[in-house]
């Protein structure tokens, strides 16, 4: 599980290889794109291109090929087995610059083959694909890269874009150069494939097994350049991954931050309401207080008036007038809410009986000369026993 994490983080879901191929003296690509779904690869694109230009538009970007270098660039030759890879250059190619080129050698059932390119080519094409931001992350010359085809292959030959390889005992028995082979048709581990894309098969199955079955002078060159692939993708992703963790956290903090300033906004209405709310209380508890301590002292004031005018009349009473009631600046209207109560203000009905008409009007004389009553009114008079006349006064007050 880890090791196909890595490899992801590493690749991606895309593997793919290219081959330069020489046809009728024009160069062409064949592009081959494999995705790996459940373990297994899948062919995503297979096309023969025209130019650098079209394989950039092909693939996309940033994508990562492994290169074939397999045109007329490259010079290939089968010489008597030879382990020694010194000796090998040198029997095949003994006049030319070694310094100057990279090779690549397989060794065959019974001989050695060996393919040499021009180092300034292939670094100038690696530079090339770089320039179109595409990621060359390793390279293999000529047709060695079938060797990786062996463990997959249940022909005993089989042809690439240019040869006809045969297949000894688990090893290439030869290679032999065709310049005119026909499209044919493979069924390699699941995978139909044209022989014009075998190659790239070959090469995607050598970089994502790790696998090395020649030996060459540009092992350090593949590592470096993809090592610099490597450190480019994992930091495209890191920053990626970075980008995303920074989206989230920013994310996750704009909802607590809305979440909590909702809760805020809503705790500051109730503290408004609240505060209103109790301002309106304190305002009415004013109020009440005001009302009370007037109403307090209304019933003081008149309750101590009310004494001394009921015992200053009282005094004067004959003894032929009985007194029924005695009212102190009544209410005028029946109580109702949120209305003023209404008093009859500064004036004192008296009610009772009198047997003795004289007596009854001295009284009333009496009464009027109080310095603090302003005037008395008789109401009612004359109902009643012929005995005991009911009266009524009204005497307003100063």
């Amino acid at each position: 599980m880890l090791r196909n994490l890595l490899k992801y983080c590493k690749y991606g879901s895309l593997y793919a290889a290219i081959e330069h191929q020489s046809n009728d003296e024009n160069e062409q690509f064949a592009l081959l794109v494999l995705k790996k779904e459940k373990n297994e690869f899948k062919i995503e694109t297979q096309k023969l291109l025209e130019s650098l230009k079209e394989v950039a538009e092909t693939i996309n970007k940033d994508q990562h090929l492994y290169l074939i270098v397999n045109n007329n660039q490259v010079l290939s030759k089968s010489i008597q087995k030879e382990l020694s890879e010194d000796k090998v250059v040198q029997k095949s190619f003994p006049n030319i610059k070694i310094s100057d080129f990279y090779y690549e050698i397989v060794q065959l059932e019974e001989s050695t083959y060996i393919s040499i390119c021009r180092k300034e080519y292939i670094e100038k094409l690696i530079n090339d694909y770089k320039q179109n931001n595409i990621n060359i992350i390793g390279f293999t010359l000529g047709n060695n890269s079938a060797t990786h085809l062996l463990s997959f292959i249940e022909k005993t030959n089989f042809s690439t874009s240019n040869t006809i390889i045969s297949i000894g005992k688990n090893q290439l028995k030869s290679i032999d150069l065709n310049d005119r082979i026909d499209e044919t048709s493979y069924v390699i581990n699941g995978i139909e494939i044209s022989n014009t894309y075998i190659l790239a098969l070959a090469s995607v199955i050598a970089y994502y097994t790790n696998s090395t079955s020649t030996s060459s002078n540009f092992k350090n060159y593949n590592v470096s350049i993809l090592k610099y692939y490597t450190q480019k993708r994992f930091f495209s992703l890191g920053l990626k991954t970075g980008l995303a963790l920074l989206f989230i956290s920013l994310l996750i903090n704009f909802l607590y931050f809305d979440f909590y300033n909702k809760k805020i906004e809503n705790l500051t209405q109730k503290t408004q309401i609240n505060q209103s709310q109790k301002e309106q209380l304190l305002l009415l508890n004013s109020e009440l207080s005001s009302k009370k301590k007037l109403v307090g002292d209304i019933i003081n004031s008149t309750a101590s008036k009310t004494s001394l005018y009921f015992d200053l009349i009282g005094l004067i009473v004959p003894n032929t007038i009985l007194l029924g009631s005695m009212k102190y600046q009544p209410i005028l209207k029946n109580i109702e809410e949120q209305k003023k109560i209404v008093l009859n203000s500064q004036t004192l009905f008296i009610k009772g009986s009198s047997s003795n008409s004289k007596n009854f009007s001295t009284w009333i004389k009496n009464l009027e000369n109080f310095d603090w009553i302003n005037s008395v009114d008789i109401v009612d008079y004359g109902i009643g026993k012929k005995t005991n006349t009911m009266f009524e006064l009204r005497i307003v007050l100063k």
